[in-house]
């Protein structure tokens, strides 16, 4: 696991990146704090239910485990990410976000999952 805290003129973010292999499969969970994590949560939350979907790509935004989530895939590489807004006040803000390659969505999902996202959310400051 890796590691890092920035404070700078006001503006802080801490951040927290677990990364897993499997053969070519990668799967990597990041957990993120401060004003960058609050932008991510006003970005996805000012987008509403938004889906875009093409041969190649889908991008959503959806409610996964009754969090906010903004989901992209590329389906042709099989790799994406899932960002899960675990609180979305831009002042606290905290995000999940999971990323993958060489890895089926619904695997990854099921991967993503497996992190008890309410636990995490209670013991965050």
């Amino acid at each position: 696991a890796e590691g890092m805290a920035m404070d700078m003129g006001g503006s802080s973010m801490v951040s927290a990146t677990r990364e897993y292999r499997r053969g070519e499969a990668q799967f990597s969970a990041v957990m993120m704090t401060g004003q960058q994590a609050g932008a991510m949560a006003a970005t996805v939350t000012s987008q509403g239910k938004m889906k875009i979907e093409t041969s190649e790509v889908y991008m959503a935004v959806e409610t996964i485990a009754g969090f906010p989530a903004y989901v992209v895939r590329n389906k042709q590489e099989q790799s994406g990410s899932i960002t899960i807004l675990l609180d979305t006040n831009p002042d606290s803000a905290r995000v999940f976000t999971v990323g993958y390659e060489h890895l089926d969505a619904d695997e990854a999902l099921t991967l993503a999952k497996k992190f008890d996202w309410p636990q995490i959310k209670k013991t965050l400051p």
